[in-house]
Formats: structure tokens, C-alpha cells, sequence
């Protein structure tokens, strides 16, 4: 573990396994834009792979890393340190994050066929949308809280 607590390479003070944690949810985004690129050439088979590789990296960096660092450090100063833009950021991406994961894996199990048939809902395009949207949003927040945590060396 001491390995994963030396400088990262991305040229900031954050530590190897952040840099590694950041790098990781970046291919997951840019495995959701391939996907979304195939849907839309109409290649469905490719798209659903990509997607389902996409979420199952997504949600497994999510769950190693994320949700710890979200109860070790911010859930503890949270509400007194609210006004604080590291912890308002970092809660506001861990509920956008949560909604994101959340529904990106009920697509991947429903276009799988593996929730109860009473949830297998025809029309998920919209479904997937806000996922797609919700998953960059959460992204987005996720880079401007790593860039408020660790400045430039």
C-alpha cells in the first residue's frame, strides 16, 4: 500500500493511487462516449459491451476508493465545513456520482435481462441519456474536486 501513497504522476500533490483513481474514471467516461458513438451508428451489440465494461470499471473504482475517501473525509466535516468549496464539491459529486452509478447499473442489468420482469421497461433511451449526462456531470465535479484538493507541485 505504501507504493500507492507516493507522488502521482499527474504533475499535482495528489498521491499515485489518486492520479490512478482519476485516470481509471476517465477511461470510463471515454468508454461511455465510444459507446454512445456506436449506438448512434447503430452498431447496439458493440455499444451495449461498451458500456457494460464502461459501468462494471466505473462502479468497481467507485466502490475501492471513492466511498471510503467520502465517509473517511467528508461525511465526518459535513455539515460544519459545508461552506468550505472542497467539501460542498466533493458531496455534490458524491450525489450526483451515487445517481449516476445508480442508474448505469440498473441499464446494464436491465439490457442484460437480469432485474424482475415488472422493471424491464421497453423505452430505456431516456434512461440511459440522463445516465450518460449524469456520469459526465459526475466526471466533471470529480476533476474540479481533484483540482481544489491537490494543486500544482
Amino acid at each position: 500500500m505504501a507504493f500507492l501513497e507516493q507522488p502521482g504522476f499527474l504533475g499535482t500533490t495528489a498521491s499515485l493511487a489518486t492520479d490512478l483513481t482519476l485516470s481509471l474514471i476517465m477511461i470510463s467516461i471515454i468508454l461511455f462516449a465510444i459507446g454512445a458513438w456506436l449506438a448512434v451508428k447503430g452498431r447496439f451489440k458493440a455499444h451495449q459491451r461498451i458500456q457494460t465494461v464502461g459501468v462494471i470499471l466505473n462502479t468497481v473504482v467507485v466502490l475501492v476508493t471513492m466511498v471510503g475517501a467520502l465517509i473517511q473525509y467528508v461525511l465526518p466535516e459535513i455539515p460544519a465545513r459545508l461552506n468550505e468549496s472542497y467539501f460542498s464539491l466533493s458531496l455534490i459529486h458524491a450525489i450526483v456520482g451515487t445517481i449516476g452509478v445508480l442508474l448505469g447499473v440498473f441499464i446494464v442489468l436491465r439490457t442484460n435481462n437480469l432485474v424482475p420482469k415488472r422493471w424491464r421497461f421497453e423505452n430505456y433511451l431516456p434512461v440511459m441519456r440522463w445516465a450518460y449526462a449524469t456520469y459526465v456531470l459526475a466526471a466533471a465535479l470529480g476533476v474540479t474536486v481533484y483540482l481544489t484538493a491537490y494543486p500544482g507541485r
